[in-house]
């Protein structure tokens, strides 16, 4: 009998725009068994912060915003994270728990139970080390690297399926003239397989109350085929592109599902399970004015500020944060003045909408563009001037944005059938799943529990209860000082440049 109390299966920009519609097609039988068995609905992301996913995540663990918890881009790590998260309750009373993937947990630490850090890492670490096999393939991300850890991946339970067919990829991409974009999907699904085989066998073998199983691919493959899911909404896809790669989203919703099928039967009568999403995804369009991408790092170099700055971009927006431990010889206010100063050569009109967030963070946005940007120079103030293109991407570099709703279903005793929820947001995830295990909610979280999602009865027997905060229990972290070290950043930004995060 699997004694996993608390299953969070997490699908990283999963879009309910796009689940709705295989649904009804008579695709995804998984989700579909799932909102009949319990409650479903948009989950509403965080606003007025980068739609980032290291920050949702945290959000969703923690219960709590940003300025609660600590963790502001893709280059934090676990000694970033200033509060209490779900699974350290959990920890606090003794119980085993099983962490494969989920966002800012390296480096990973001795627990009762499994800890594979997510695609952050700045190293394969694991807990237990046997297991850095799994973040080696990913990290190197070719078939060379997938073939090598194979051994070990069969050993932790890879199926020989999900063998083959690594192979099969392999070859096809070894003996063909393949393009990045034939390859980044089916890298991903085959992954995606390894990955659930492998977590399987480690619950299996570990039986963690609380075990959490992590996926990107939705996001990922967002960013690179979106318009060939909608390709009236751009003007440069092709009829053969249509054909040839139109299908890579509801492929990689297929597989979602299967997916969910099999980790679905590691659940017991007695297991709540969570499926969500930290955002959706949209296409990422304009439709009246040309867009332009800020190229992040390009901008901090002109700036001056490549030592004290790190850059990433969500949509339409890059963003620059101070890097830990880095002082800087002018504020964030006087910095994002020079770049508020900065226009067309020719122009008087600014070319950049800047945002302040606090003393370590800025935004910028490219003002929409309405002429062509062919020869155009942009000009600082101090009077140096550099090619448009030496500092923005004068087409979108992805085609799938984040779009504000992801997803949430939620199952177990207690839990409404078949019910559709209204109004959830990300926050409210771990208090609701506190409740539903008749745990005290903290009242310094920032979520509320889903009272809606539960039935009359067993409120009545299992009334909600709160705490002061899980911080001051289990001993409030004033957190490490988050880490300074430059080890593994290199592969960090490679991922990150991967994804279209970075240029």
């Amino acid at each position: 009998m699997i004694s996993t109390k608390v299953l969070m299966i997490l699908f990283d920009g999963a879009e309910w725009n796009v689940i709705r519609p295989l649904l009804q097609a008579g695709s995804l039988p998984n989700f579909a068994a799932l909102m009949r068995a319990g409650s479903y609905g948009p989950l509403r992301s965080l606003e007025g912060v980068a739609l980032a996913s290291p920050i949702l995540w945290t959000s969703m663990a923690s219960g709590k915003m940003p300025a609660k918890h600590g963790v502001k881009d893709f280059f934090d790590t676990a000694q970033s994270v200033q509060c209490t998260r779900l699974w350290e309750i959990f920890e606090h009373d003794g119980l085993p728990i099983g962490l494969f993937r989920y966002l800012i947990t390296w480096p990973p630490r001795q627990t009762k139970g499994f800890i594979v850090p997510d695609w952050c890492a700045r190293t394969p670490d694991t807990y237990p080390a046997e297991l850095g096999f799994i973040n080696r393939m990913s990290q190197a991300r070719d078939w060379r690297s997938l073939l090598r850890n194979g051994a070990l991946a069969a050993r932790h339970g890879m199926r020989l399926k999900s063998a083959l067919r690594a192979g099969r990829e392999a070859i096809r991409e070894r003996i063909g003239r393949r393009s990045r974009l034939d390859v980044y999907a089916p890298q991903r699904l085959v992954e995606l397989a390894i990955h659930t085989d492998v977590f399987v066998r480690l619950v299996r073998r570990h039986q963690p109350y609380y075990a959490t199983f992590y996926s990107g691919l939705p996001d990922a493959v967002h960013h690179q085929y979106w318009k060939f899911m909608e390709p009236e909404k751009f003007n440069d896809v092709s009829p053969a592109e249509v054909r040839r790669y139109g299908p890579a989203i509801p492929r990689t919703y297929d597989a979602i599902d299967r997916a969910l099928g099999r980790l679905l039967r590691l659940a017991g009568p007695e297991t709540f399970v969570v499926v969500a999403s930290d955002h959706g995804g949209e296409a990422n369009v304009l439709e009246e004015y040309r867009w332009a991408d800020v190229r992040g790092d390009d901008l901090v170099r002109i700036l001056g500020l490549s030592r004290a700055m790190s850059a990433f971009r969500i949509g339409s927006r890059t963003y620059l944060r101070l890097r830990p431990a880095a002082t800087l010889a002018e504020t964030i206010d006087e910095i994002a003045e020079r770049v508020r100063g900065a226009t067309l050569v020719g122009s008087s009109a600014p070319l950049f909408e800047v945002e302040v967030s606090g003393s370590d963070e800025m935004s910028v946005k490219v003002v929409y563009l309405k002429q062509s940007m062919d020869g155009a120079r942009i000009q600082f103030r101090d009077g140096r001037t550099f090619p448009a293109g030496e500092l923005l991407n004068l087409t979108p570099t992805i085609s799938g944005n984040h779009s504000m709703h992801g997803i949430l279903l939620v199952c177990g005793p207690g839990v409404r059938r078949n019910y559709e929820i209204d109004g959830a947001s990300l926050l409210d995830v771990t208090p609701t799943v506190l409740a539903l295990l008749g745990r005290a909610v903290g009242r310094d979280m920032d979520g509320h529990v889903l009272i809606d999602a539960m039935e009359p009865e067993f409120l009545r027997r299992t009334p909600v209860t709160y705490i002061d905060s899980y911080d001051e229990v289990l001993g409030r972290r004033e957190g490490q000082p988050p880490d300074d070290s430059t080890v593994g950043m290199d592969e960090v930004q490679a991922r990150l440049r991967a994804l279209g995060y970075i240029d």
